[in-house]
């Protein structure tokens, strides 16, 4: 995030037109029977870190530049005046997107607040490279320290239902940047599911007015490498290494169903509780990630093989082998179509085919022939709705010849169900989708630059 100040802040676009407005004097500028005009109006351009201003109390907000016939008071000088000092960057943030200059020289810009709740045109001087009388730029972040690179954080206050930590921005930084999206482009609402991804820091900073830190994720999880979260939420990963020795392990086995080793594939679990004695059974023990010795195996399969069970319910015990059976596995692929349409191309799809994470697409692998259970997919590509299923929906490519109206493809559940009947891990699995034409979506109000997910 840049914060320098820069000259010539403005790159002006093509004029929007003379706009032929006189307004009500301020009196301080003129006589009551004399207005100014709009001898120029352009949109803003460039980038946004540098259209983040602040109000400063010295003017007010209009309705139109101050001094044109018709001027209504959007906001006071006063209540500018305490926005000016407010701690809350979604509240007391402003984007300027608009300036126009008038016959006398005066400078006005149009402004929003990061909430929207303010909108209007506010005195700036006398000239478009540097900004006065109301306004002044304002970074909104400052650089702050990150933490030692390598240091492993995990996600703490995290929510199945909702997702209040992990941000595009540092909350309320940057207009209209809310809730971060995931590697397929929803904005994310659970955040529970990330809650023991590890990740380090990739940059740091600090919200001008809160004073509180954030940090910038680094991760190999796609869906939340690059957000944005607040130090509060963060919990640093201890490091837990512990050497592996007959009183803290076990040796873990893989076998086929015959109960025959597979060269090469054991792992040793151990774990990081104080005070446990070689002879002892494992039970409910955990390592350093959390798992108990049943999950640890599970989580450690070898590749090309799927968990298949324990080989004997004997008790494992600290010091000796527990053995663990695999199966041969077998991966689907999938394709899309539609119920009247036919096969879907990744074209079809505004934003190509709908993307799974990595751990969704394990429902695809399982025991070579075994049968696959649809249901999986309806998990994948639907919702329940007061307790309904509902299919989602994904925008497709406009409609040739009609430039308001797109294609937009909900998951069947019922076809696709049928389409899978009788399918076994490894066959071609399809995803069917119904075909509707809908409105186009609107385009963004002025200013365009940002993303457009703010939700407070």
């Amino acid at each position: 995030m840049k914060n320098s100040i820069k000259k010539s802040l403005f790159v002006g676009m093509a004029a929007l037109g003379f706009v032929a407005v006189a307004g009500t004097m301020n009196a301080t500028n003129a006589s009551a029977k004399t207005y100014a005009k709009v001898t120029s109006n352009k949109k803003l351009t460039g980038d946004v870190n540098l259209r983040n201003v602040a109000v400063n109390g010295t003017n007010a907000l209009y309705t139109k530049a101050g001094t044109l016939k018709g001027a209504r008071v959007v906001a006071s000088k006063t209540t500018l005046a305490g926005l000016a000092s407010g701690t809350s960057s979604v509240n007391d943030n402003f984007r300027a997107y608009q300036v126009a200059t008038t016959n006398r020289g005066s400078v006005y810009y149009k402004v929003v607040s990061f909430d929207g709740q303010y909108r209007g045109w506010i005195y700036g001087g006398k000239s478009t490279n540097t900004l006065a009388g109301g306004l002044a730029q304002y970074a909104t972040t400052k650089t702050a320290t990150s933490p030692e690179a390598g240091t492993k954080f995990t996600l703490a206050n995290t929510s199945a239902s909702a997702n209040t930590v992990l941000y595009a921005a540092p909350a309320g930084t940057q207009y209209k940047v809310g809730r971060a999206k995931n590697a397929s482009g929803s904005v994310i609402t659970n955040s529970d599911q990330y809650k023991d991804v590890e990740f380090t820091i990739n940059a740091a900073a600090t919200r001008s007015r809160e004073g509180d830190t954030w940090y910038q994720i680094s991760s190999s999880n796609n869906d939340i490498n690059g957000a944005w979260v607040s130090k509060a939420n963060v919990a640093q990963v201890k490091d837990n290494t512990v050497t592996a020795t007959a009183d803290n392990s076990v040796n873990v086995v893989y076998t086929d169903g015959n109960g025959n080793p597979i060269s090469g594939t054991n792992k040793t679990f151990i774990t990081t509780d104080a005070g446990t004695k070689q002879g002892t059974a494992v039970g409910s023990h955990v390592n350093a990630d959390k798992q108990d010795l049943t999950t640890f195996a599970q989580n450690n399969v070898p590749s090309g093989y799927v968990y298949d069970g324990v080989l004997s319910s004997d008790n494992a015990v600290f010091g000796g082998t527990k053995y663990f059976k695999v199966a041969k596995a077998a991966t689907s692929k999938v394709s899309f179509k539609t119920t009247t349409y036919g096969d879907l191309q990744n074209s079809d799809f505004a934003n190509g085919f709908p993307t799974l994470t990595a751990d969704q697409q394990k429902v695809f692998t399982g025991k070579v022939d075994t049968a696959f259970d649809s249901t999986k997919l309806d998990a994948l590509f639907g919702a329940t709705k007061d307790g309904k299923f509902v299919g989602n929906s994904y925008d497709g490519k406009a409609i040739s010849g009609n430039d308001k109206k797109i294609y937009q493809y909900t998951y069947n559940q019922t076809a696709t169900k049928t389409a899978n009947e009788g399918k076994k891990f490894g066959d071609q699995l399809v995803v069917v989708f119904d075909r509707t034409e809908v409105n186009a979506p609107k385009a963004p109000e002025a200013p365009v630059q940002g993303n457009t997910n703010y939700v407070g």
